[in-house]
């Protein structure tokens, strides 16, 4: 039994040394997608930043960016993904009832991959790569 739970426990432990790198990369995400969108404000900077936002579990943030889209661009092709995600953000979890900012925490991340609602990340490949050289040289 002991053998277990120090199995468990390592088990966790790892599991909660990857979600700290994984959050440490959201953020410096959302910084690069931030710099994009101000840099050039267009649909596609907007909806990565609001992209940005949601996996960073700013919810509020990413809904109203994602509003903002619909109110400045009616004829979106991805009108249907927009909408989603801004139920989404509404309600992330079952029992979730407003929108709120978060923090990253573990257990609201370890709650939202079994039980989250379903969302559609709008990221594009460029500013992954972006937002790798950011990590990798300190500059945007």
């Amino acid at each position: 039994m002991k053998l277990f739970l120090f199995v468990l426990f390592l088990f966790w432990l790892y599991h909660y040394w990857r979600f700290t790198g994984k959050r440490k990369y959201i953020k410096k995400l959302v910084v690069v997608a931030e710099h994009l969108y101000y840099r050039q404000p267009c649909e596609q900077s907007a909806l990565e930043l609001a992209s940005a936002y949601m996996q960073a579990q700013r919810y509020a943030d990413a809904y109203s960016t994602f509003q903002d889209v619909l109110k400045k661009m009616p004829d979106t092709i991805n009108k249907t993904d927009i909408i989603m995600n801004m139920e989404f953000c509404k309600k992330p979890l079952p029992w979730s009832s407003s929108l709120k900012n978060l923090n990253m925490g573990y257990l609201h991340n370890f709650m939202l991959v079994r039980l989250g609602g379903r969302r559609k990340v709008m990221i594009s490949q460029e500013t992954i790569f972006k937002t790798d050289d950011y990590l990798r040289t300190g500059h945007i």
